[in-house]
C-alpha cells in the first residue's frame, strides 16, 4: 500500500481513491443506473499524504451530456482546501440502444 519504513501511501491507492470517488460522483447523477467507465482520470498531486492520516476524498459531477459525464475530485486529509491531489475526470455512460420493436 505504500513504504512501510516511512508509511506514506502509494500514490495508486490515491489514484483508485479519486476514480472510485469520482464514478460515484456520477452515478449519483445520473436519471437510471446505468454501466460507467472511466474514459479519462488526470490527477494532480500536490503534496505527500501525511503517515498514518486517513485519506478522504470528495468529488462532484459537474457536467453530463448524453454519454459523457465530467467531474471534479480532491483527495484531502482535514480540509479538502488542503488538498494532497486533485483531479479531473471524463466517465462514458451506457450507449446501450433499446431493441427494435418489430
Amino acid at each position: 500500500m505504500g513504504n512501510p519504513d516511512t508509511g506514506v501511501i502509494h500514490g495508486g491507492v490515491i489514484t483508485t481513491l479519486l476514480d472510485v470517488t469520482s464514478g460515484t460522483a456520477v452515478y449519483a447523477a445520473l436519471d437510471e443506473l446505468v454501466p460507467i467507465a472511466t474514459l479519462d482520470l488526470r490527477i494532480d498531486y500536490l503534496r505527500a499524504a501525511d503517515p498514518g492520516k486517513t485519506v478522504f476524498a470528495r468529488a462532484t459531477c459537474y457536467k453530463k451530456t448524453r454519454n459523457v459525464a465530467f467531474t471534479r475530485a480532491v483527495a484531502y486529509h482535514d480540509d479538502p482546501e488542503d488538498p494532497i491531489a486533485h483531479a479531473v475526470g471524463t466517465f462514458m455512460q451506457s450507449t446501450r440502444r433499446k431493441a427494435l420493436q418489430a
